[in-house]
């Protein structure tokens, strides 16, 4: 399956926490109806929680998920389809914080100027 390969490709700049034998634990666990869980990089636990033709979902660690969508091609400006890779970082008590990558099939950046992250106006800070 497509959504299959591209996660495995994935290059660790845009999923730093899970390597490729991660990865394809993972897949294989999921396709064995079993828990789809790998060992990050940190030492902590990733879930893979959710996958269609179209869209993967993994649950990184407690606070954080990463979902990447393959969107359809649009026409002559996007002839080939664009993937979309959200990670979200959820801490109680404040807004859940997004940052939005956009990428051709393969893994090059179509966004590198204009790096989003929503919503804008809130940043985290900690004390040190």
């Amino acid at each position: 399956m497509l959504i299959d390969s591209l996660f495995l490709l994935c290059p660790l700049t845009e999923l730093p926490l899970l390597d490729r034998g991660a990865r394809m634990d993972m897949l294989d666990y999921y396709e064995a109806r079993m828990e789809a869980r790998g060992t990050n990089r940190m030492g902590g636990i990733s879930l893979l929680t959710e996958k269609t033709d179209s869209t993967l979902t993994l649950r990184l660690t407690d606070v954080s998920t990463w979902q990447m969508e393959i969107l359809p091609a649009t026409g002559k400006k996007a002839p080939s389809p664009t993937l979309r890779c959200t990670h979200t970082l959820t801490v109680p008590g404040l807004p859940d914080r997004k940052t939005i990558h956009l990428y051709d099939t393969n893994w090059v950046r179509k966004d590198e100027k204009k790096k989003r992250v929503l919503p804008p106006s809130q940043t985290l800070r900690f004390k040190s």
